[in-house]
C-alpha cells in the first residue's frame, strides 16, 4: 500500500486487498530513480566540503578549486577577511585586465587600506610601470626574462594561484596550509629582496 501497488477495500468489517495495475510498479521505479538522482547530486555538491573536512582532520593542507566569475570576488572577500596584514602578489598585469571594474579596484583598494594591509606586487607587463598605491610597492619583472601566465597571492596560511582564460573565466585552486604559505613567501621576500626597482 505504501508504494501503490496495492489496495486496501473495507468488505464486511473485513479489509481485503486487491492488487494495482503492474504500470504502478514502473511509476514508482521511476520515482525512487529521480530521488536518487537528486540525493546523488546533492552528494556531488557537498563532495568538495567533505574531502576538505577530511583533510582538515588529518592534518593535511585544505585544497579547493572555484571556477567561473565568482572566483576573483572570493578571492579578495577572503584577502579582506584574513586577519594577516601582508600580502605579497605575484602577477601579469596585462593579463588581469577586465576582470573587475575600475571602480571595483578603487573600492578594492580603499578597503585594503581601511584593513591597513600592506600589500607586495611582483608583476611583468608590456606596458610601462605602473605606480606603487598607498599601503603598497610593486616592483616590476622582465618579461622576457620571467614570463608568467599565472597569478600568485600569498596571505596568512593560504595561497591562491589564478589561471586567467578569460576576464569572465578565472580559474582559483586555493591551498591552506601554513607551513605551505611560510615557504613560498620566503621565497617571495627572497625574489623581492633581489630586484631592483
Amino acid at each position: 500500500m505504501k508504494y501503490g501497488l496495492v489496495s486496501e477495500v473495507a468488505e464486511d468489517k473485513t479489509s481485503k486487498f486487491t492488487a494495482e495495475n503492474p504500470g504502478q510498479l514502473e511509476v514508482f521505479l521511476k520515482k525512487k530513480e529521480q530521488e536518487i538522482k537528486e540525493s546523488e547530486r546533492q552528494f556531488h555538491e557537498l563532495l568538495p566540503e567533505l574531502r576538505s573536512l577530511y583533510n582538515a582532520s588529518e592534518d593535511k593542507p585544505i585544497v579547493r578549486y572555484y571556477d567561473g566569475p565568482e572566483g576573483p570576488r572570493h578571492l579578495r572577500s577572503d584577502i579582506l577577511s584574513s586577519k594577516d596584514k601582508d600580502l605579497c602578489i605575484l602577477t601579469n598585469a596585462d593579463m588581469i585586465v577586465g576582470i573587475f571594474s575600475e571602480e571595483e579596484n578603487k573600492i578594492f583598494t580603499q578597503e585594503k587600506k581601511n584593513k591597513k594591509i600592506k600589500t607586495k606586487y611582483l608583476y611583468t607587463s608590456k606596458k610601462s610601470e605602473l605606480p606603487s598605491a598607498k599601503g603598497g610597492e610593486r616592483k616590476k619583472i622582465d618579461s622576457k626574462d620571467y614570463p608568467m601566465n599565472a597569478d600568485i597571492a600569498i596571505y596568512g596560511d593560504t595561497i591562491k594561484i589564478s589561471k586567467v582564460y578569460n576576464p569572465k573565466n578565472v580559474g582559483i585552486i586555493t591551498i591552506k596550509d601554513k607551513d605551505i604559505a611560510s615557504t613560498l613567501k620566503n621565497l617571495y621576500v627572497l625574489a623581492w629582496n633581489n630586484i631592483k626597482k
